[in-house]
């Protein structure tokens, strides 16, 4: 295993709040595992045991503790590249690997097996949608989760080669909003710093409505074909909507990764539609769904505003 995964005694007597001594002793009797440096004698601590340590004992898990999520960078711009390692660096929680290649990043998706692909401008070789649509053509690659952080490319265009979330240029800029979309994707919660911008979904107010809509359901490695259905929304924020009475006219969600394109043609919103992924679904009886965005227009989201204004 690598160092990364053992902490010293010392590191250990800290985050568990004893004596060295105590946990040298609970090493000893078999309470704790690791290993001993063959000539110093000195022990090291696996991180996997003092977390089964904690968790049995009902105590709260040190973030130094939690296991690692790989994010894999395949980017050339110097500026994401920097703002993703000051991330990494900052999270305990993440270990990065970065390639200046197309292909050593698809390389590298097989070898290595990362939690999360972030995907930039400058790549020589291979392009990202390139590398997006052969990773969803892989079976066991459909459910690699795929962040787009371009310039040359519209967030919807990223969303049809089959990505996950894409950021626009001005988005991935914002370190705060880089950070807060990387721990959403990777499943880490955290709180904000004070130089970032921590924005969560649910922090945004939903308000009641009853608009009618046109939901399109694709999978993620087909985003070109819909299969349209019809349903009513019944509350709505900036981060996301709730829909009810939905219907599709073949009657199945896949059984696969897919996502939803929703419209909307109200007076109330004109000419809307945003992107979206399931965070809730229920079925009794009617089937129901709670949606995030995954990508919304700022003239869509003015418009969620303005509504909320008059409500």
């Amino acid at each position: 295993m690598p160092r990364d995964d053992y902490v010293s005694t010392g590191e250990a007597a800290k985050l568990l709040k004893i004596s060295r001594s105590t946990v040298s002793r609970r090493f000893d009797l078999g309470v704790l595992q690791g290993k001993v440096n063959p000539i110093t004698g000195e022990r090291f601590i696996l991180k996997s045991s003092l977390r089964a340590f904690l968790e049995q004992h009902d105590l709260p898990v040190d973030k130094a503790l939690a296991s690692r999520k790989v994010v894999l960078l395949a980017a050339r711009d110097r500026n994401l590249c920097s703002i993703i390692e000051r991330i990494a660096e900052a999270e305990q929680t993440i270990s990065l690997l970065r390639m200046d290649l197309g292909s050593d990043a698809l390389v590298s998706c097989l070898s290595d097996a990362p939690d999360l692909l972030v995907l930039g401008d400058g790549l020589p070789d291979i392009g990202p949608g390139n590398i997006v649509r052969s990773l969803r053509r892989r079976e066991e690659h459909k459910n690699l989760r795929t962040l787009c952080c371009l310039n040359a490319a519209t967030a919807e265009e990223c969303l049809e080669w089959g990505a996950d979330a894409a950021l626009s240029s001005k988005e991935w800029h914002n370190p705060g909003v880089v950070r807060s979309r990387l721990l959403d994707m990777l499943g880490i919660s955290g709180p904000a710093t004070s130089s970032e911008e921590h924005v969560h979904r649910r922090r945004w107010t939903r308000f009641p409505v009853r608009l009618q809509a046109r939901a399109g359901v694709y999978r993620v490695s087909a985003p070109r074909h819909h299969d349209w259905g019809e349903a009513v929304v019944t509350d709505i924020s900036e981060g996301g909507v709730f829909l009810t009475k939905i219907n599709f006219e073949q009657g199945m969600i896949p059984a696969e990764p897919f996502r939803i394109l929703l419209n909307i043609d109200e007076q109330s919103l004109q000419d809307w539609h945003a992107y979206c992924q399931i965070v809730r679904l229920q079925c009794d009886g009617a089937l129901t769904a709670g949606l995030q965005f995954v990508r919304i227009s700022d003239p869509d989201r003015r418009k969620i505003a303005a509504l909320a204004g008059m409500k």
